[in-house]
């Protein structure tokens, strides 16, 4: 499992118990990626434009929003490789 950078409010992808689902991993991710576009498409169907897209601007998250989806992709690179490996036996 990828070892998440510091900070004052532990990440739902940490490891809260010694064993941590794949899926629970993914979950979280997802959670967040949704969480994140959705706040977006609501700002944009508010805007005057009102053009929705798929685009989330950096300059829209904060600090912790964006180190927490860091972790998301690392997580997400982490469970790629597990995955490679134990399907193609590559090490």
């Amino acid at each position: 499992m990828v070892l998440l950078g510091p900070c004052l409010r532990r990440s739902p992808l940490e490891e809260h118990d010694a064993v941590r689902t794949a899926g629970d991993v993914l979950q979280a991710v997802a959670n967040h990626l949704t969480r994140l576009l959705l706040r977006q498409q609501l700002l944009d169907f508010n805007s005057e434009e009102k053009k929705v897209t798929n685009f989330v601007p950096k300059a829209n998250l904060s600090k912790r929003e964006k180190e927490y989806l860091a972790d998301c992709f690392r997580a997400i690179q982490d469970l790629r490789g597990r995955l490679t490996s134990e399907f193609s036996g590559v090490f």
